[in-house]
């Protein structure tokens, strides 16, 4: 998939904005789909839906950015039980918009606010390090702050190993949260190389639920 070059005047309409707030105490997960969807990952990002299937008594659902810019190298994939309630969020990042110097930053953006708003109330520190990992990337390529509450500080030590696949340089790596499962993964998905960070209750969800529900 090509992407095109990430514009100031993208980044003037982001600014105006506004800063986002802070996401829900008790992460995404667990929530109502459509409770969930009026938080600020779904609205800031602008996530509409593209498609839906029956999966495990619930559903199965893609979203992907409603801009033409973005809507094909970002997709969100999310399955529910049969009352509604999320129990998988999967977030998929083109490998190449991930890596890009100019569009990366919004890469970025999404992938530490997934893992500051989906995962359980008790998210454990390796899932809130990595997530500063990923924002102070933005804060060295001098950009500025898409979504942000506080700038973290600068991570002491190399790379933890979730942060190495996000860079690229690791195939996979897997961390339980109290009962959820945070994974991330540098995968090939028709030809193109994507980066996958997916979070489970439980540990596990069915294979429907994740794939190629977004497209």
């Amino acid at each position: 998939m090509k992407i095109t070059t990430f514009t100031a005047v993208l980044f003037a309409t982001l600014a105006l904005g506004g800063t986002a707030q802070a996401g829900p105490a008790d992460g995404l997960i667990g929530q109502p789909l459509a409770v969930a969807q009026t938080n600020e990952f779904f609205t800031w990002f602008h996530l509409a839906q593209t498609t839906s299937q029956p999966c495990g008594g619930g559903q199965a659902l893609g979203f992907r950015p409603d801009g033409e810019q973005f809507h094909r190298v970002v997709a969100v994939e999310v399955m529910t039980d049969a009352h509604g309630d999320i129990l998988t969020m999967a977030l998929m990042l083109d490998r190449a918009f991930v890596d890009d110097s100019a569009n990366g930053v919004l890469a970025r953006d999404i992938a530490k606010s997934f893992l500051r708003d989906v995962p359980g109330s008790q998210a454990g520190a390796g899932v809130v390090a990595l997530a500063d990992e990923i924002e102070v990337g933005m804060l060295s390529s001098g950009t500025v702050i898409l979504r942000s509450d506080v700038s973290p500080a600068k991570p002491k030590g190399p790379p933890s190993p979730g942060y190495q696949v996000f860079l690229g340089s690791r195939e996979s790596y897997a961390l339980m949260i109290d009962g959820e499962a945070l994974t991330l993964g540098n995968e090939q998905q028709e030809g193109e190389a994507v980066l996958r960070l997916s979070l489970s209750r439980d540990g596990a969800a069915p294979a429907c639920a994740i794939g190629k529900v977004a497209d």
